[in-house]
């Protein structure tokens, strides 16, 4: 198991009108931090703006059309979807994801 938080994941224009479903789907065992300042580089950093690295396990179809709802508020991903492999414990294997919320 990669964390003990529990994400909730949407995909952009899944009803077919660019709107949202109407749920999320729940993915358990996430592992989710701050965003330190090598990710923040480069970044929209105003005080709208808010970003957090996500390791999740490996869900089939995410990807960056997906927004990610963690501790109560929505963030968008970040860049591409990267998964990690750990060859010696697969349960460690998961998606590296870096997230960020803004005002606007």
């Amino acid at each position: 198991m990669l964390g003990t938080e529990t994400v909730q994941v949407r995909r952009r224009g899944d009803n077919g009108a660019g709107g949202w479903p109407s749920l999320p789907v729940p993915v358990d065992g996430c592992l989710v931090n701050p965003a330190g300042g090598a990710e923040a580089i480069g970044a929209d950093r105003t005080a709208g703006t808010g970003m957090v690295t996500v390791t999740m396990p490996i869900t089939a179809g995410i990807d960056h059309s997906c927004e990610l709802q963690i501790r109560g508020r929505w963030y968008r991903i970040a860049g591409d979807v990267e998964a990690y492999v750990n060859d010696e414990d697969p349960e460690l294997s998961g998606y590296q994801l870096t997230c960020r919320r803004g005002a606007g």
